[in-house]
This record gives C-alpha cells, sequence and structure tokens, in this order.
C-alpha cells in the first residue's frame, strides 16, 4: 500500500510547525540556560563573604622558621656535613630566639671550616648572647638622665603681679 502524494501546502505546513516548534524549544533553553546562570550568580551575591582570618604576623614568621629549621635538620641527618643546611638552621634557630639551639650548628660550621673568621665570629656572638639572661640591659652604658630632655629642669616664667 503506498501513500497518497502529499500537497505542497500539507508540506508547507508541516514545515511550517516544525520550525514553530523548533523555535519554541530554542527559546524555552535559553532562558532555561540563561536562569540557570543568573540563579547562581544570585545565590553567590547572597552568600556571606568568607570570613577573612587575620594571622598573627609573628605566629606566622614563626611556624614559618620552625619549618624551615625542621626541613633543615632532615637534610642534616642525612648529611651531617652539609654546610648549607648548617648555616640556614643556625640561622633559623637565632631569628626564632634559641641561641643555645644555634650553638651545636655554629660549632659544627667552624669545625669544619676552620678557616672562615666569620663562623667563629658568628659563634662568639651567640655565645655572648646565649649567656645574657633575657630582660638584661644591654652592654653600651645607658646616657646619663642630665642629657636627656625629660631630665633638664623645666624653668616657667615669672608670674607677673
Amino acid at each position: 500500500m503506498s501513500r497518497p502524494p502529499i500537497s505542497d501546502r500539507e508540506k508547507a505546513a508541516r514545515q511550517k510547525s516544525l520550525m514553530n516548534g523548533l523555535a519554541i524549544f530554542g527559546a524555552i533553553s535559553f532562558l532555561g540556560s540563561t536562569t540557570y546562570g543568573m540563579a547562581g550568580i544570585i545565590q553567590q551575591g547572597m552568600e556571606p563573604p568568607p570570613a577573612v582570618t587575620t594571622q598573627d604576623p609573628v605566629a606566622s614568621k614563626n611556624a614559618e622558621l620552625l619549618a624551615r629549621a625542621r626541613g633543615y635538620e632532615l637534610v642534616l641527618q642525612r648529611e651531617p656535613n652539609n654546610t648549607t643546611a648548617l648555616e640556614g638552621l643556625a640561622i633559623a634557630k637565632i631569628e626564632l630566639g634559641d641561641a643555645q639551639g644555634a650553638i651545636a650548628p655554629l660549632e659544627r660550621l667552624v669545625e669544619l671550616n676552620p678557616e672562615n673568621p666569620e663562623y667563629k665570629a658568628a659563634l662568639d656572638q651567640v655565645r655572648i648572647g646565649a649567656t645574657q639572661p633575657t630582660g638584661s640591659p644591654p652592654s653600651s652604658p645607658p646616657s646619663s638622665p642630665a642629657t636627656t630632655p625629660e631630665a633638664s629642669p623645666q624653668t616657667t616664667p615669672p608670674a607677673s603681679p
């Protein structure tokens, strides 16, 4: 059985309805994707901003120095004569305020490089710093009270009668 032939008019009507259906489908798809994107933007705008954590810069610096010192210690476990690691560990310990901890790597540096006077001088400085108790006065004498502006007598003008 064969189908009866389709007239041009019916063919044009089918084509028009198909085009209208595709246009409606395209418009709905466009509106849906636009709405989805806008909903994400609106939702993101309604969320509170992330909390800004303000770390204490000193604590952050100390954590970095501790991590660096730990890294140098790990290197020195494998290579005990590594001068770069010994220097780095000594510097990290000094910056952390651990003068006692800096003495051992500096002694090792002096032992490995006796011709380098900088290591010996650094070791001497750290030993001096390690023997002074915390809060002790500096080695330079304080200025005399007579030379400070606070200690000079205030002159007041005589009261007028």
